[in-house]
């Protein structure tokens, strides 16, 4: 049987997080304000953007994250009133997928890395 140590499966998703994290910002940079474009009369965009606005690089990670889990989830939003249906049906779907799947993977990887620690050394 082959043996991996624990430390190189660590390393490797500690590595693929630091990517995901790095694509997470730059399109954070580069995209919010598009994103939010697209959500105009959203409860929660609006008080995201009151509340993050001045938060600089940060506070953009946190509305674009905070987009993708609407978009990711959309049922507790709309119940809630934090978001309309037409505008998240109306959202680009290829965005929409950037966005889901960079939120997907986030997920997947940190519980893998919380699973790797209890794998059989």
């Amino acid at each position: 049987m082959i043996t991996i140590e624990p430390g190189l499966i660590a390393l490797a998703l500690i590595t693929s997080m630091s990517i995901a994290v790095g694509a997470q910002i730059f399109i954070a940079h580069k995209y919010t304000e598009h994103f939010e474009s697209f959500l105009p009369t959203s409860r929660l965009v609006c008080d995201n953007i009151k509340n993050y606005q001045h938060a600089g690089l940060l506070g953009k990670t946190i509305r674009t994250g905070q987009i993708a889990t609407l978009l990711a989830i959309p049922r507790i939003f709309i119940y809630r009133g934090y978001a309309d249906i037409e505008e998240i049906k109306k959202f680009p779907r290829n965005e929409k997928l950037i966005l889901i799947g960079l939120w997907a993977s986030h997920i997947i990887l940190f519980s893998a890395l919380i699973l790797s620690h209890y794998l059989p050394s």
